[in-house]
């Protein structure tokens, strides 16, 4: 960026200068560390998978997941993610990320395998 107009001087720097700042900041990563699945499952997917509530499959029961597990492990991510029957879209986890959310669904299928 060239500065050559001298009224304009002070204000062309200034924009270089956020320019850089923003193009610095770019580079570093802005994402939060993911946190695995046993952790967001016992934060957030507990009340309502232990006990089974609005018909969500429980943790301990291994039959209630063996359809489930049979499908395509992308359908169970996307009911999990965006909601399905009476789960509503990310459980009760609205912060957490599709990683987080997928890592909870390994999880919890790992448990009943």
């Amino acid at each position: 960026m060239t500065c050559l107009i001298n009224p304009f001087r002070h204000a062309c720097l200034a924009a270089a200068a956020v320019f850089a700042t923003c193009t610095a900041l770019a580079g570093e990563p802005t994402t939060k560390p993911i946190r695995p699945g046993d952790e967001v499952y016992a934060a957030k997917c507990t009340s309502c998978h232990d006990l089974g509530m609005g018909g969500a499959p429980k943790l301990s029961d291994k039959a209630a997941w063996t359809a489930r597990i049979a499908q395509d492990k992308d359908v169970i991510y996307r009911h999990a993610i965006k909601g399905y029957k009476s789960m509503p879209t990310r459980g009760t986890c609205s912060t957490c990320s599709d990683d987080e959310i997928k890592a909870a669904v390994d999880y919890m299928i790992s448990r009943v395998q």
